[in-house]
């Protein structure tokens, strides 16, 4: 089971288009029973996706943001304890790499909030044919596209 789900088949294909097929599920079920049929606004989930992908590299970055206050305690003392240089530059690699990835997932959240705050301009500007019916491209397929994409590419980065 553990190598299931740390296959590249699940991480960039699956959980990505199960997390889309679940919105899909929810926004339909969740819908007043008088209105119960299917809908093409029901796969309007493309900005749930996004923002559960900005939410899943929060709770990366704050993982590895623990972790390399703990590198840093580390380091420190080895430091103090002398110890050798070799040892060091281990430990100061090791704290190079985890404070490259929270500063790099805490660039991409604020670009994803960006994102998710454009996006959602967009598909209330020009997604909308009227009152209750979105455009199929504008309002539906591009911010699903995003949403799905975004959700492929933080899974790359929480997994690297």
């Amino acid at each position: 089971m553990l190598t299931f789900f740390t296959s590249a088949a699940f991480k960039y294909f699956l959980y990505p288009l199960f997390g889309a097929a679940l919105g899909i599920f929810v926004k339909h079920a969740t819908r007043n029973d008088q209105y119960a049929k299917f809908r093409k606004e029901d796969v309007a989930v493309g900005l749930d996706l996004l923002k559960t992908a900005c939410l899943t590299l929060l709770v990366f970055a704050t993982d590895k943001s623990a972790a390399l206050v703990a590198s840093n305690n580390s380091l420190a003392t080895a430091i103090i304890a002398n110890v050798a240089n070799a040892q060091l530059v281990v430990l100061q690699r090791a704290n190079t790499s985890l404070l490259r990835q929270v500063t790099d997932a805490w660039i991409i959240i604020v670009l994803m909030i960006i994102g998710l705050w454009s996006l959602s301009t967009l598909v209330r500007k020009l997604g909308w044919k009227n009152e209750t019916e979105q455009h199929v491209m504008l309002g539906i397929a591009i911010p699903l596209s995003i949403g799905i994409l975004s959700l492929v590419l933080v899974m790359a980065k929480a997994t690297t």
